[in-house]
Formats: C-alpha cells, sequence, structure tokens
C-alpha cells in the first residue's frame, strides 16, 4: 500500500475552516482545453515495462485540434488499450459546495463528443451532481461500466468513469478500457499510477483498468484512517483536559470545539460509508465479468480482489473507534455541563456562606448599637441628674452667694462697727483687699479660660480622628471569615 501523505499535505483538513464559503454555479462556458488532458496506455507498454507503471506518467495535452482525434482513434490495431479524458480540477473540492450545481469543468463541445463517442455512461452526469458521492457498477447492453465519485465535502475528490465494451460470448470484445476521471491532487492519476504493478492474472480477454478505482480505495481508506487518527486524538485531548476539571468559566470555547469535531466526525462517517460502498461494488463487479465467462470455473484477477478485500477489512477494523466518537463526544459536552453546574452551585454556596457571614455581623452589629443605645440612655439620664443637681447647687449658690459675701466683707476686720466718736469705722488699708483680690481674681479667669481652649482644641482633634476611622470603616468590606482586622496604628478596618 503506498503512502497518502505527500498528497494529503496539501488539502486543508476538515477542521481548518468552520465556515463554507458561498459559491456560484460553475459554467460550461467558463473553461476551454487548457485544463483538459489525455492519458493513455497499453497492455503492450505495461508488459515491455515488466507489467509496471512508469514513476512519471506522461499526459496528452488537448486542444480543439487533437481532442476529437483522441477520441475516436482506432484502437484494435494496437491490442489493449487505456484511454482516459483527465481533468485537473481544484475548485471542485477546496471551493465549491456540496448543495451548489454543478457543470462539467470543460467546454460543452467536449460532452457532447463524449456522448456520440461513447466514452462516459449514462449514469454519471447524475452521479456528477450529486454531493454526497457514490459508485456503481452497470452491465447494461454490451458495455461493462464502472462509475465511481467522493463526497464534496471539503475534502479530497475525484470523479471516475469507466467503460469497457463486451462481446456476446462473455469476453470483453475489447480487452482495455475508456472513461473520463475528474480530480484534485490527492487523486491525481500521475500520482496514483507512479510505479504501481499491474496484476499478472487477468485472463487476456478481461484486462480492464479497474486498478484505478483500487488505488483511489486504497488512497480513500488511508485519508480515511488518518482522519480518524486525527479526530481521536483531539478528542482524547479534550477528555484529558475535562478530566482534569481544566474548563474555562466560559464553556462557549470548549463547545466549539466539541461542535466541530462532531461535524468532523459526520463528515468522515459520509466518507467511511463511501468507500465501504465502493469496495462492496467492486467486488460485485468483479463477479459480474465472472459471471458473464462461458468458461468454467473462471475467476477475475485473485489479486485486485484480494486488495479490495483487504481495503474493506482496514474500514472495518476502524468502525468500533468510528462509531465510539460520537458517544465520547456526547459524554464531554456532558461533562463541561456538569462542571459548569458544579461551579454555579459552588459559588452559589460561597455567597450563601457569606451572605450568612454578614447577616451574622449585622446581628452583632444590631446589637452593638443597641447596647451603646443603652449605654448612652444611662449616660443621658445620669447626665441628666447631674445637670438638675448642678442647677440645684447653682441656684443654691445664687441665693447665698450675695448674703455669704456681703457678710465676708463686713466681717473683716477692715471695719469697726463700734469706733468711738471721732474714729473712722472703715480702716484705711482697705486697699489692701482690693489690690489683692482683683490680681488673683483676674488670674484665675484667665487660667480657666486657656485651659478651657486648650480642652477644646483637644476634643476637637479627638473628634477629628473618630471621623477618619468611621470614613475607613465606610469604606472598607467584610473578611471573607467576617471577622474585624487590626489596620495600622490605632485604627480597624474591615476586611
Amino acid at each position: 500500500m503506498t503512502d497518502s501523505t505527500r498528497a494529503q499535505t496539501q488539502y486543508r483538513s476538515f477542521e481548518d475552516d468552520d465556515s463554507e464559503q458561498e459559491a456560484e454555479e460553475v459554467k460550461s462556458d467558463q473553461w476551454d482545453f487548457s485544463n483538459l488532458f489525455g492519458f493513455e496506455t497499453s497492455i503492450a507498454e505495461l508488459e515491455r515495462a515488466s507489467w509496471t507503471f512508469p514513476k512519471k506518467t506522461k499526459l496528452i495535452s488537448l486542444s480543439e485540434e487533437n481532442f476529437a482525434e483522441f477520441l475516436s482513434e482506432d484502437q484494435e490495431s494496437r491490442g489493449a488499450v487505456f484511454k482516459l479524458l483527465y481533468v485537473p480540477w481544484e475548485p471542485v473540492s477546496s471551493r465549491t459546495p456540496y448543495y451548489v450545481r454543478l457543470a462539467f469543468p470543460w467546454p460543452q463541445t467536449v460532452s457532447a463528443r463524449e456522448r456520440q463517442e461513447d466514452w462516459i455512461t449514462n449514469e454519471h452526469p447524475n452521479l456528477w451532481q450529486n454531493g454526497s458521492g457514490g459508485s456503481a457498477y452497470l452491465t447494461a447492453g454490451e458495455r461493462i461500466g464502472f462509475i465511481l465519485q467522493t463526497p464534496r465535502d471539503g475534502g479530497p475528490f475525484c470523479s471516475l468513469s469507466l467503460l469497457q465494451k463486451a462481446s456476446t460470448t462473455g469476453y470483453p470484445a475489447e480487452p482495455g478500457s475508456r472513461g473520463l476521471y475528474v480530480a484534485d491532487n490527492m487523486f491525481d492519476i500521475r500520482y496514483l499510477l507512479s510505479g504501481q504493478a499491474y496484476a499478472k492474472d487477468y485472463v487476456p480477454r478481461i484486462r480492464d483498468f479497474m486498478i484505478l478505482p483500487v488505488r483511489i480505495l486504497q488512497e480513500q481508506v488511508i485519508y480515511n484512517r488518518d482522519e480518524l487518527f486525527k479526530l481521536i486524538k483531539q478528542v482524547n485531548e479534550v477528555e484529558t483536559r475535562i478530566a482534569a476539571g481544566n474548563v474555562p468559566p466560559n464553556a462557549e470555547a470548549d463547545n466549539r470545539i466539541l461542535n466541530k469535531l462532531s461535524l468532523a466526525h459526520l463528515i468522515l462517517h459520509q466518507r467511511w460509508n463511501f468507500a465501504l460502498e465502493l469496495g462492496g461494488n467492486m467486488l460485485r463487479y468483479f463477479d459480474a465479468i465472472a459471471n458473464r465467462s462461458l468458461s468454467p470455473g473462471f475467476e477475475y484477477s485473485k489479486i485486485m480482489r484480494e486488495e479490495v478485500e483487504r481495503q474493506i477489512r482496514y474500514s472495518e477494523q476502524a468502525r468500533y473507534d468510528s462509531e465510539n466518537l460520537p458517544r465520547r463526544i456526547r459524554n464531554q459536552s456532558k461533562a463541561i455541563f456538569s462542571i459548569i453546574a458544579q461551579r454555579d452551585n459552588q459559588i452559589s454556596i460561597e455567597i450563601s456562606k457569606s451572605s450568612r457571614k454578614i447577616a451574622e455581623e449585622s446581628r452583632r452589629d444590631n446589637q452593638l448599637n443597641i447596647q451603646i443605645a443603652k449605654s448612652s440612655a444611662r449616660i443621658a439620664e445620669e447626665s441628666r441628674r447631674d445637670s438638675a443637681s448642678m442647677k440645684t447647687i447653682a441656684v443654691l449658690t445664687l441665693i447665698f452667694l450675695p448674703g455669704t459675701s456681703i457678710a465676708s466683707i463686713f466681717s473683716m476686720t477692715m471695719f469697726t462697727w463700734n469706733a468711738s466718736q471721732g474714729q473712722p469705722v472703715v480702716s484705711k488699708y482697705i486697699w489692701v483687699y482690693f489690690v489683692i483680690t482683683i490680681p488673683i481674681t483676674l488670674f484665675i479667669l484667665l487660667a480657666w479660660l486657656w485651659w478651657f481652649k486648650r480642652s477644646q482644641r483637644t476634643h476637637q482633634q479627638r473628634w477629628a480622628d473618630i471621623e477618619n476611622a468611621l470614613e475607613l470603616n465606610d469604606f472598607s468590606g467584610l473578611h471573607i471569615d467576617g471577622n474585624l482586622t487590626p489596620d495600622t496604628g490605632d485604627r480597624h478596618r474591615w476586611q
């Protein structure tokens, strides 16, 4: 089996592009002969090359002048000849969506001449319009035909129509084949036939060109296998990451990845079914050729049959992994939603705990405020009582202070109330009393005024500190455990 890595690197894989591009219907009159080639070989050439195709396959560049000659050239004089019209047409697979109705990529005169020269089957134009692809063997009339076309899903593409004329004796009247082949790079005929061995166990009279469908089947199976391994690897990476709980809060990106993987699997599953159908139709084609033979015990080429059966087995062996992928993708989608739900529940629990702590702190604050209010009420009541007492004392003082002052003054020795005739009642030293009393009174008043202003400044500074502390408390939050955490200095704030 040949390796298709070289050809597959020229293609975008299914997951390289998320969106399909708009495409208009391709008109036949847009094409000329510049992309039309002819391929030709014969049994004699293969026999001289030890039944091996050359490593460098030569193509004939067809023009409007030599095209008709290539189609109508008599091949009976040359023995078994294999001739194909080959169109390398990249836009079929890379730019044209499957739902767009496509015309053949060559001038309309080519299609008319192909039907006239009996180069394509009547069913091939219908298959060409089928975006999902398919294959079939045809045994109507004297022509034995085989057609196939890969799905138009953005992956590698080819379309083939092969015809071989049969005789009434059961053997093909013309050992050889003719047909039409449209393909992109992965299914390039030069790549598919390069250095390939032609089966030697053919009965000489029924040698055909089924090696090309067999090579297409081989490359399709390899492509399916590589795409499946790629999908499995991506699913494994997603499973490992999700199992580790590495899911971002916004799971939109992961959902897009899973949706992309699911779409890629659907496309690959269609390719897988195409490969299995192609292998089955090729085996039925081989049986139809054998049934047409009148020779007892006649069998088609065992080499070709065994190779097709091998490719079918390869496809069947990977069926379990392919069919298991959708369930794994669904499980990961469920796991993502489960993880998100758990996170939401955990967040709700944390919010509930924080709410309970806030409520508890609020309750404590309310209790503290109640205690402060009670203490304030008691202090206010005590202050009221003290104020009433002070008022009583002040009233009593106002009542008795004038009399007391007068009595004190008149009781001084400065006055001699029993003085004899001619002796003064008031002492000449009465001025000493005023000289001492007035300065002392003024000093006491000034000292009290200084103490009062100093007390006011101290009280204002303390009140400013209290207001600053209250402002800090207003802008701080609750700590997650709801406790008061001391800040720098004598201040406290909530964290």
